[in-house]
């Protein structure tokens, strides 16, 4: 009788460890996820009903908020949706942190309820604040305005004014509430200086028109036509180049022994009047390497390490109104004193590195706040690369300081100076805006 009982006892002793490692090395599911908002809160499950759904996204209008399937579009996890036990912690973080880059809320919060019933299901709660959703920017010379989450959903419009640039692009990432993604944009540049005779001004427009869709929170893909004009101020003609584009963009936040994110842009065109290919990719990577460096009684200081590249190339024969500008494209710009011809190329290889510091938060006025940031900085780019190449670097060495406003502004101005081998120097001044 006792070795009946000790026999039976080790079986559900056994079976009780089976079921716990199965448990604990099984498939993560995902229950369901619950989404707080100041004006309403929804519970999405694997057979939510389209009544509650259209009930918050009506409320979400009503109170100018974001609609819930505005929000779960950044997320990869999904009712019913299996996952090892390190996907679903990763992808949780990743949840919190594209809300939170998306500039829309001013405080985001992604945890996890413990299970009271099946170890291995999850119930996710997303809680968001109000945000800011309309964007100030600008640049050398002109100004931008801008409205995101028109409509409660991933829908935004920007406008662009001043003395060398007008525009206006329109953005839509989440058509139909299934990820597909529009986007059109007409820029025009240099127009003022050319009506006042200023010298080798030549208006210059753009007109682009993308279709595509999101295959992941992180990846889109998108194609569509475009049209570039040249003016020539002396022939008082223009040019027209008409092309096809496709693009892949990606963008990722990764937490193994540093929090950080990469991003990559890439895009193939076709010129069929010029008979001309031109491709191009860039990417980048960040890094936090040092936190609280002045104690932790000062907020939001740390040291970054950003990393950045690009390439480019077109044939030697290309026009040059489709060349690549290496003189004021933003981070893929060479920061020292070359001419800007120098740095008009149709084939290219580009690298930075900076290393930042953020030294401090400072509030001014009610509710706004500004970070300085320091920098050191290296640019390098090698133009027609390849068995040809001449041996010719394109250098730059120096520093700067950069103002980030944070929410609601989500703006950041920078001022540099550089210097080249050959001791030419300039100060560039750039402004970037979070869209």
């Amino acid at each position: 009788m006792c070795k009946t009982v000790l026999l039976a006892g080790l079986v559900v002793l056994c079976a009780g460890l089976m079921q716990a490692e199965e448990a604990e090395s099984g498939d993560i599911i995902v229950a369901k996820i619950r989404l707080v908002t100041p004006h309403y809160e929804y519970e999405w499950t694997a057979d939510a009903e389209a009544a509650a759904l259209a009930d918050a996204e009506a409320a979400a209008v009503a109170d100018a908020g974001v609609q819930p399937s505005a929000v779960f579009s950044w997320t990869a996890l999904q009712p019913g949706r299996e996952m090892t036990l390190a996907e679903f912690e990763r992808e949780v973080l990743r949840t919190e942190r594209r809300l939170v880059d998306t500039g829309l809320f001013y405080s985001v919060s992604v945890h996890v309820v413990p299970p009271r019933r099946k170890p291995l299901e999850r119930t996710v709660v997303i809680t968001v604040s109000d945000g800011f959703p309309y964007r100030y920017s600008g640049g050398n010379a002109f100004i931008m305005f801008g409205r995101k989450a028109l409509g409660g959903n991933r829908a935004s419009v920007y406008v662009y004014a001043g003395w060398n640039l007008f525009g206006v692009e329109a953005v839509h990432e989440n058509l139909g509430n299934r990820g597909y993604l529009l986007e059109a944009a007409a820029f025009s540049h240099d127009f003022l200086p050319s009506l006042c005779d200023v010298d080798g001004a030549e208006p210059r427009n753009e007109l682009a028109f993308r279709a595509g869709k999101f295959l992941s929170p992180d990846v889109s893909v998108a194609l569509g036509p475009g049209l570039v004009t040249v003016a020539d101020t002396y022939d008082r003609g223009y040019s027209f180049h008409p092309f096809g584009e496709a693009v892949l963009r990606v963008s990722r936040f990764g937490f193994l022994a540093l929090e950080s994110q990469w991003t990559f842009d890439s895009r193939a065109a076709w010129f069929p009047l010029d008979e001309v290919w031109k491709f191009g990719s860039s990417g980048s990577f960040s890094a936090v390497i040092a936190e609280d460096v002045f104690g932790k009684t000062i907020r939001e200081q740390r040291v970054e390490l950003y990393l950045s590249g690009a390439g480019g190339w077109m044939a030697d024969d290309a026009p040059e109104a489709l060349a690549f500008r290496l003189h004021d494209s933003g981070e893929q710009s060479v920061r020292s004193g070359y001419p800007e011809d120098e740095l008009t190329l149709v084939s290219y290889v580009f690298a930075s590195a900076e290393v930042r510091l953020d030294f401090g938060s400072l509030v001014f006025l009610s509710g706004f706040s500004v970070i300085p940031q320091l920098f050191v900085f290296t640019d390098a780019a090698l133009p027609s690369p390849g068995p040809d190449w001449d041996g010719t670097v394109l250098d730059a060495y120096g520093a700067g300081l950069r103002l980030k406003f944070p929410s609601p502004v989500f703006t950041d101005v920078a001022c540099s100076w550089g210097i080249n081998h050959d001791g030419a120097w300039r100060v560039v001044f750039f402004v970037q805006t979070k869209k």
